[in-house]
Order: C-alpha cells, then structure tokens, then sequence
C-alpha cells in the first residue's frame, strides 16, 4: 500500500479556474438569447455570466441543477429539456481563468426525457441524482464516477423526485413536488447509508403544509449539539424540521424560491427565486432573523433560476474516494482538500507510518487534488486502517490549520 501511494504523487491534478472559493454558482433555465444558463455570484454579491457551455460541446444551454465536485475544480450540471435537449443528461464542466467554459463532458445519462432536479454526492465520489416520477421512470439515481453508467437506487410513487441532498456522513435527504395538496409531494424522506456505502429503502421523515418542495438543505447545528435540522424550500414558503423527523414550522423568508444552500463559510443561505420576477439571489442569515438581496443576475429575467451551490468547504476539510473500494483490484483513490488561496495543502498519511502524500499551494478557487491510482485494498485489510489527515499552512501568517483525522477505507 505505501509503495503504491508514494508512486502516485506523480500524477498532476488538472489546472482550472473553477468557482473561486467563498463564491457561488447558480443554474438557470428557460433563459433569454445571450445568456447560456450559469452564473457566478461573488461573495460580495457581484455576478458574472459564464458563457462557451454550447461551443464547448453541450447540446443545450438550459441547465437545471448544479453542484461543485468533492474533490477536484469541476461542475457538475443537470439537464433540462429547454433551451436545447439536454434532458437526462449528468455532465461536468472546467472554467478557464476568464470564467468561460473550457470544457465539457457529456459524463452520463439517466436514459430518460426528464430533468434532473438535484445533485449532491455519495461517499464514492459517484453523482446521485434526482429526476422524475414513477410512474414514467424516475427515481434517485447514481452516475458511476468513472463510467457514467446510471443505475436507478430508490423510487416513490408519490410525485416528483424534486429535491436532493446530502449530510456530513453520507445520508441522503430526498424532497417530492406535487402540485395538488393530497396528491403526494411535501414529504421529506431521508436514505441512511449502509457501512458498505450503499442506501437503506427511503424512510418518511415527515411532511410540509406545501406540496411544492423545491429543495431541501441539511444544516448542522451551530451549536455542535445533535439539533440538526433540514430546511425546505418551496414555491412560496419555507420550512424548518428536524433532520431526525418530526414536525415543519414555517420560518420567515422570502417566497417563490427554487433552491437553498446553505453557505458554511459565510454561515448565511442563499436562496435564488424562481424566474417569476427580477432574477435575484436572497440571503437569510443563519438563525433566519435577517434576509437581505444579495445580488441580482440580469435586467429584468435570467429565465428560471433553479439552484445555487457555493465553494465554501471549510479549511482542511480532507475528502478521499472512494470510501469504500473494491477488494483485489486495483482502484483510483482521489484525495482533495480545500485552503484558502495561496496557502499550502498538504495532506498525510498519518498512521500507521506517516507518509506524505500531497503538497501543492491553493489556487483562487482554493481545492488542491490528486489521484492516486493503481492502489489495491486487500480483503482482510481492516475498515480505517489507514488514517489520513489535511492541513493548510498559511506562509504569511506562520499559522496552521489541521483537519480532523480521516480513517479509510470505510468498508
């Protein structure tokens, strides 16, 4: 195993642009001539179109969801049948230093004409996404990372699959849409991860008064105490429910909106509305006493604005996949951590010997990545027998900060 990690330093990780770090993304569909669906929004609220998604190779422009990758600089989109066909379709995209598009990948396809509403991350690095109903197909859906093969992991029968997302140790949370109160749609259904990174069958949380769900966010408790909450967005109010289940309360914000993300380094959300008025992105502060406009996208409409992601991984935060790798053969394990830019990230084996693997100054977008491959985790080798660790030196200041320990594998 050492040898096998020592001889993978050599393989350079790919310089992008990407989405500078405290900055956000955000999607949109239906949009006018001249615009082409991405945008980025500083953390100080300036915007900034990103444009060459068509002469980059993408069928369409319109796109219906977007999500940073865990490890490395690109942007994961989701397809919508509108300003071009890209139903179906799990891509990713690269920006240059001038913020265009520089390059495009059709990664993978659910195989069906219906749009993906929401992306977020198993703890393999695959993409898993939400698309449909039911009854014409849908469900929740994992990209192979590597292939893009899709293959089709839960599905419910009680409206659309409208809103996905993740918490920090891997389980997902699923929101459903439907448009007549009684029809399905409003329930929160959570999908535990198993020790072998797979997913129990959907479990009902609990359900909104509004059967719109647009999005829901998974949000740690500020505190450090075990209160975590979802919070979930529809198309006209917004609700807080435990992330154990249990009962929604409304919260004071703004209506109409279309997707939340919780921005962890700025300890806001920010919320884009949803193409009925003036294309804006709103900002509520993390104990909902304060929403403000944080910025506004276009003269008059950007089309429909349907998600909204931020680079704002905390410092050191180390992510290695996959988490639980294939036995006897050999696997790429990719490492990435995030640090401010210009900082070191550097990032160790630290037990049982310490090896270096990782030493590489931040870029603006602040994620430093590598892939090791060839690497073959033994059967018998015990789950965390390896203990990984970042952490980002600032050569300035003289100060460093280190992550929590990382054991691997997890199965």
């Amino acid at each position: 195993m050492r040898q096998l990690f020592l001889l993978s330093l050599l393989v350079p990780a790919a310089a992008a642009q990407g989405i500078p770090r405290g900055d956000a993304i955000v999607s949109a569909f239906s949009h006018p001539a001249g615009t082409e669906g991405l945008w980025r929004v500083s953390s100080g609220g300036i915007t900034t179109q990103i444009l060459g998604l068509g002469l980059a190779g993408s069928a369409g422009t319109g796109v219906n969801s977007v999500q940073l990758d865990p490890i490395d600089d690109r942007v994961w989109i989701g397809g919508i049948n509108s300003n071009g066909d890209t139903s179906g379709q799990v891509n990713w995209i690269r920006l240059s230093a001038g913020g265009t598009v520089a390059q495009f990948s059709q990664h993978g396809s659910t195989g069906l004409p219906l749009s993906i509403a929401g992306i977020t991350f198993d703890d393999n690095g695959n993409p898993v996404v939400a698309s449909g109903r039911a009854s014409g197909g849908g469900g929740i859906f994992r990209i192979d990372r590597a292939t893009g093969a899709s293959t089709r992991i839960a599905s419910l029968a009680n409206g659309l699959h409208n809103a996905i997302t993740r918490d920090d140790s891997g389980n997902l949370y699923l929101g459903i849409f439907d448009t007549v109160v009684g029809a399905g749609g409003g329930e929160i259904y959570r999908m535990a991860k198993n020790p072998d990174c797979s997913y129990r069958a959907p479990s009902l949380l609990g359900t909104v008064s509004v059967p719109q769900v647009s999005s829901v966010a998974w949000c740690r408790d500020p505190s450090g105490g075990s209160n975590d909450v979802l919070l979930v967005t529809t198309f006209g109010s917004t609700f807080e429910m435990p992330a154990t289940g249990g009962a929604a309360r409304i919260i004071p914000a703004i209506g109409f909106l279309n997707w939340v993300d919780l921005d962890r380094g700025a300890n806001r959300f920010l919320m884009p509305d949803d193409g009925s008025g003036p294309s804006n992105v709103f900002s509520l502060t993390r104990d909902y006493s304060t929403a403000a406009l944080h910025a506004s996208l276009f003269a008059g409409t950007a089309g429909t604005l349907s998600c909204i992601d931020s680079n704002d991984d905390p410092a050191a935060e180390l992510a290695a996949i996959p988490a639980c790798p294939a036995r006897d053969v050999p696997v790429t394990v990719e490492l990435g951590v995030s640090c401010p830019p210009g900082q070191l990230a550097i990032v160790h084996i630290v037990a049982p010997v310490s090896v270096p693997l990782l030493v590489a100054p931040a870029p603006g977008h602040g994620r430093v990545f590598v892939q090791l491959p060839g690497v073959v985790v033994p059967t018998g080798f015990p789950p965390g027998s390896l203990v990984l660790q970042a952490a980002c030196f600032d050569p300035v200041g003289n100060s460093l900060v280190v992550g929590r320990p990382v054991g691997w594998p997890a199965n």
